[in-house]
């Protein structure tokens, strides 16, 4: 039935299309028999769909009608343009907001890479490379793919326990006229705004799938008549500073002065990650900085050019390999980036962080740009530790030099010529010879001086195995998967940190003192399986110090290097498009874990208690509202 609860003053036929999406919504929420998930990006599209939901569930709160729960769930990267990740925030809050004021049965769920899969940790701490045009989207992976597959076991977990009987339903902002591709692949999928249709183990409903691009902005600068959770004025803005005037909801929301000064240039906005690379140019976000309001962005696009500039120069990557062979061999040849390179994209990142406090103290606002906090540095620290890369404790005298001492490296001061790749630029030296010294026979979380002083007194000091491997170390703080305790963390900081740096920021120091450090402290948790993976890596890397190859310049690895030692090794693997993998993997999770017949093995989702801050959500939290 047609429900008239949006009070509007004349006759609206767009009005009347978002209310045919609202019954059908409604509808499935009434039989009882699913549990609806909108997964929202709050971007335009999105945005319209989720107010489509939410509506459905305003109207069934109204009427009193019990039905499960509305899950939203809402994935980002950590490192979106800023003004994504802001507008995000009071989004979200709104979404609360509005739960609570109409009394709807809903879940929250926000999911987020855990510390160490976050992508500056893990380019600036030597573990990875960015990810460029032409190579595997490794980092869709591990900042979407893996973050939303453990939100999915979640999720699904829940609908099995509180709706035994249910099936969950996706709904989708995709709309035919976005592309032909992607018109394709909803015929394929089957993709309808009338029901919900089963591909690849997994049920959705695209209620916009029939909306044009301009029907969509148009309704969000309408919305502010028809009493949603949100005006959406400030979505609206963003697209216009993005994309110029092109279509009405956009050329509505840009002010009469900024019209004279930018050239239409359509709806084509597409926000991504800021520093992402996999682009040749950020072009929503070059739009954007044309406009003085997002100059505080600047120093981050500059950051991203300058990742995209040092690709393929030789000096800037670190030669010496990163494994030892079973015969004891190291090869030497361009692997990632080097240490000296590492440290200037830190303090760049930290001179980001610290000119953003600067103007939001200087504005009276909570800084836009949130990077940098002690995890942050805590986590570059332990990498470039366990691989070796600089002295003990150095990420955290970085830190100080800029932001204590206001050494500052802007990205748009530091000039770099982008190089083209030459020909046989992987082409590996050759290999040396190491002597390994007996490490290999030693476990590298355990402190056998310590034990041996103690003689068995102290529990602390108990040998406890890490894994089936043989690897055994002294009690450890063991976590679900790789973090540092906040209280321990700022303990350390706060009493030990300076002693440490006094005493073990040298060359006489092994480097990897302070990642052993910080998991003897308990400051930092992991699994056994992680601690047992560092075990291996922090070994290799105390090999290749007492053969004081880290010490050595690129040019004397390679007069080292003998060709006749190269190891031959092969991989391979490669990474689906990440939207494709993302909807395959949690259709089949969540088809596994709903079968009745299945074991669940997993951890069991948490209670809630009502609507959390949307201003620090932990990785994967699930909000309950019920």
């Amino acid at each position: 039935m047609p429900f008239q609860e949006i009070r509007i003053k004349q006759h609206d036929p767009l009005h009347d299309k978002f209310m045919a999406g609202v019954n059908t919504l409604f509808d499935l929420l009434e039989s009882g028999k699913w549990v609806l998930m909108a997964a929202t990006s709050f971007g335009k599209d999105s945005s319209v769909m989720l107010s489509m939901a939410l509506e459905a569930a305003r109207i069934a709160a109204l009427k009193g009608i019990e039905h499960p729960a509305l899950i939203i769930s809402h994935a980002d990267t950590g490192i979106e343009n800023p003004e994504i990740m802001n507008l995000n925030k009071g989004e979200i809050r709104k979404v609360h907001e509005f739960c609570k004021k109409h009394g709807i049965n809903y879940v929250f769920s926000h999911a987020r890479p855990r510390l160490m899969e976050g992508y500056l940790v893990r380019i600036i701490g030597g573990n990875k490379m960015p990810t460029y045009p032409d190579g595997d989207a490794e980092c869709s992976k591990m900042l979407k793919v893996e973050p939303q597959i453990r939100q999915a076991k979640q999720i699904a977990k829940l609908a099995k326990s509180k709706y035994p009987g249910s099936q969950i339903c996706g709904i989708t902002g995709v709309r035919f006229d976005e592309s032909a591709t992607r018109r394709g692949n909803m015929v394929h999928r089957g993709d309808t705004d009338a029901h919900p249709v089963m591909y690849n183990d997994r049920w959705s409903i695209a209620p916009i799938a029939n909306w044009s691009e301009e029907e969509v902005f148009t309704f969000l600068y309408k919305a502010r008549e028809y009493g949603l959770y949100s005006n959406f004025e400030k979505t609206l803005e963003i697209y216009a500073d993005a994309s110029g005037s092109g279509c009405v909801g956009v050329g509505m929301a840009i002010s009469d002065d900024q019209k004279a000064k930018r050239e239409s240039k359509g709806c084509g906005a597409r926000f991504g990650c800021s520093v992402c690379v996999r682009v040749g140019e950020d072009k929503s976000m070059e739009s954007m900085l044309e406009l003085d309001k997002y100059a505080y962005m600047r120093e981050m696009n500059a950051f991203r050019n300058y990742l995209s500039a040092i690709r393929w120069d030789l000096s800037r990557r670190c030669h010496i390999g990163r494994t030892i062979s079973d015969d004891g061999i190291v090869t030497v040849g361009p692997d990632n980036f080097h240490p000296d390179t590492l440290e200037e994209m830190f303090r760049m990142i930290l001179t980001i962080q610290a000119l953003e406090n600067q103007e939001a103290d200087r504005l009276g606002i909570a800084p836009r740009i949130q990077i940098v906090n002690e995890e942050f540095i805590a986590a570059i620290d332990f990498n470039w530790s366990r691989y070796g890369r600089h002295k003990p404790f150095h990420a955290w005298v970085v830190a100080k030099e800029v932001l204590e001492q206001g050494k500052l490296m802007r990205p748009s001061s530091v000039v770099v010529q982008a190089h083209e790749r030459k020909k046989g630029f992987d082409r590996k030296a050759g290999g040396i010879q190491v002597n390994t010294y007996g490490i290999l026979e030693q476990d590298s979380f355990r402190n056998v001086l310590a034990e041996a002083m103690d003689e068995g007194r102290c529990e602390s000091l108990a040998v406890v195995d890490l894994g089936s491997k043989g690897a055994t170390s002294n009690p450890l703080n063991f976590e679900e998967t790789f973090s540092f305790d906040k209280e321990g963390l700022a303990m350390f900081v706060d009493f030990e940190l300076d002693r440490a740096i006094e005493m073990h920021h040298n060359d006489q120091t092994n480097p990897t003192f302070a990642a052993k450090t910080y998991a003897q402290y308990g400051c930092l948790g992991a699994s056994s399986r992680g601690f047992l993976g560092t075990d291996r890596i922090l070994k290799t890397a105390d090999i290749l110090w007492l053969n004081k190859l880290t010490q050595l310049s690129n040019e004397q690895l390679i007069a080292m290097a003998d060709p006749g030692l190269i190891a031959k090794k092969s991989s391979s693997g490669k990474v689906e498009d990440d939207e494709q993998e993302i909807a395959s993997s949690v259709g089949k999770i969540i088809n596994d874990l709903l079968n009745p017949a299945g074991e669940l093995n997993e951890t069991v989702v948490p209670e809630g208690i009502g609507p959390a801050s949307t201003e620090n959500h932990k990785a994967d939290q699930l909000c309950f509202s019920f």
